[in-house]
């Protein structure tokens, strides 16, 4: 017997719901089993889930018969369209608003129609020029909402987009800078323009919707029409740079062309991306998050129906849920691992020449240089060739990224630039220059990094200068004894303290004593406790591992 889907509930006034009386059930199962399956029906107002016995003679569907990233195939598809409807963020293009050209925007889901409707009475309601009763006395940039607990519970039959519930984001900062917005391109004071049409923003669980002012400086003109058309967003990026840091912090997204992230949201995707989880990946975690909000609102819909289903007319109907995808109720959206792919790649070219400037004032005393081939394969081809052969790396002594080019072969011309680059930089900020560079290809690389660095080739003697010398050994007679246990290295230590004379303060024996410890890369260079004492006397080597 199949499983009841959610919306065959028998709930009153559902009209999708089944009769369940014991001469309506049907079964599945043989004629032996009927009368004990309608029995069951009658106790339980539910279908049972009964899972089908394993079939010995099905195909075996092996791994190795599935093309190689088949379950991949899917993922990261994103759910709803990806235009929201809102006005263009050409990256701080001009607006013309003057223009016969009628905006045309995409038409709003109903429940997001009638919030932002009655959002707009509400900030209407604000004297022309007075700062909104928002800001005065709520001293919030969120509309007023009700959590669903409390429409619940209203008199009255609930409705599924009561249940939608947006949350709402005004952002006007003409009120709160002093002397009001000015014009990014000309300095005039900017002129309220009309409320935005509403952007929607993707968060964690859900997206919430923001609302702000068209803004028209008096002063710049279109470059087509010639008219004094110029508008901007409020939450335009040029505006944002130059509000007061502390009130730009208070704006909770980050735009795209036509929709935004909810900076939370964008700060825990670049978390992920720096620690191995994909564009793919991401976007699924977010529909799964996404789709188990919309289930806890269904629920919660469902449970006050049942509540509410012994103190009302049993004739009444109720609106369905709806589902997810639903372009004319709940309209849920997702972003794809594409469109997520593209905004965290413009962020980060928005923050070239910060991230340039942070490698730039790095250290560079122990260096360690390599070419990868990974980063060049996700290139694009140009003629079916690939432009870069690999990507060259140096890393300095806390494991930082100094230097990274691509370059199109591993001939040292390739990269020489990069490298003086950062013997500039280095000096520029007062930095050491490297004293050792760890390289796969030494005999190759030699020559080469102490031209480049010649602070190499400083303080160091190399071998073959003293050919002649023989290198030291041990005599035959000197003994050496290493000792890991606790009454091992007590008992050397017994024999070399025998030899002094406790009782004459002047008495003294030489030891050659030496320590040895390892180093934590990851704790930027943190020693860790001592493995390894060396203590020579006489003729013995006496080697203690006191630590593992």
């Amino acid at each position: 017997m199949r499983q009841r889907t959610i919306f065959e509930w028998n709930i009153a006034g559902n009209p999708n719901a089944e009769t369940y009386a014991a001469g309506n059930v049907t079964s599945t199962l043989p004629s032996t089993s009927t009368s004990a399956t309608i029995s069951q029906a009658m106790r339980k107002p539910r279908d049972q889930c009964v899972i089908p016995d394993e079939d010995p003679g099905r195909a075996l569907s092996l791994d190795a018969d599935d093309e190689e990233g088949h379950p991949f195939d899917l993922m990261g598809d994103g759910v709803g369209d990806e235009d929201d409807g809102g006005e263009d963020e050409d990256d701080g293009r001009q607006q013309d608003a003057g223009s016969n050209k009628t905006m045309k925007h995409k038409t709003l889901p109903p429940a997001v129609k009638d919030q932002y409707d009655k959002h707009l009475e509400y900030l209407k309601q604000t004297p022309h020029g007075a700062k909104p009763q928002l800001y005065e006395i709520n001293q919030t940039f969120w509309l007023p909402h009700h959590e669903n607990f409390f429409i619940l519970n209203r008199s009255g039959k609930p409705r599924p987009s009561q249940l939608y519930n947006y949350r709402w984001f005004y952002w006007d900062p003409d009120h709160l800078v002093e002397g009001g917005l000015k014009c990014p391109i000309c300095s005039a004071h900017l002129y309220r323009h009309g409320f935005t049409h509403p952007r929607r923003v993707v968060d964690i669980q859900n997206v919430f919707y923001m609302i702000g002012q068209r803004h028209r400086c008096p002063q710049c003109r279109h470059p087509k029409s010639n008219e004094h058309s110029v508008t901007f967003n409020s939450w335009d990026p040029r505006i944002i740079a130059k509000l007061p840091h502390a009130l730009a912090a208070e704006f909770p997204a980050c735009l795209s062309h036509r929709n935004a992230i909810a900076e939370s949201v964008l700060a825990l995707m670049r978390t992920c991306f720096q620690y191995g989880m994909g564009s793919k990946q991401f976007s699924n975690c977010l529909q799964v998050l996404h789709h188990r909000y919309f289930d806890t609102l269904h629920a919660q819909y469902l449970d006050s129906i049942l509540e509410s289903k012994g103190n009302s007319d049993p004739s009444k109907t109720y609106q369905p849920f709806g589902t997810f995808e639903n372009p004319l109720g709940y309209s849920g959206f997702v972003p794809s691992s594409q469109w997520l792919r593209g905004l965290y790649d413009k962020m980060i070219e928005d923050h070239g020449e910060q991230i340039d400037q942070k490698a730039a004032m790095c250290t560079g005393e122990i260096c360690a240089i390599d070419h990868s081939h990974k980063i060049t394969k996700q290139i694009v081809k140009l003629n079916g060739e690939t432009v870069f052969s690999a990507t060259l790396t140096v890393t300095n002594e806390f494991g930082e990224v100094r230097v990274l080019a691509f370059v199109a072969t591993k001939a040292h011309a390739q990269f020489e630039s990069a490298l003086l680059k950062m013997r500039a930089s280095l000096q520029m900020y007062g930095h050491k220059q490297p004293q050792v560079f760890y390289t796969d290809n030494p005999a190759a690389d030699k020559q080469f990094l102490e031209q480049i660095f010649p602070s190499l080739t400083e303080n160091v003697i190399p071998v073959e200068k003293y050919p002649t010398l023989k290198p030291i050994r041990l005599p035959d007679d000197v003994d050496i004894s290493p000792q890991s246990s606790a009454s091992g290295i007590e008992e050397a230590l017994a024999k070399i303290t025998c030899d002094l004379n406790v009782e004459d303060e002047t008495s003294q024996i030489v030891v050659g004593f030496d320590a040895e410890w390892n180093v934590n890369m990851e704790l930027r260079g943190a020693t860790m406790p001592t493995a390894i004492i060396q203590i020579a006397y006489k003729k013995w080597v006496h080697v203690f591992q006191v630590c593992y």
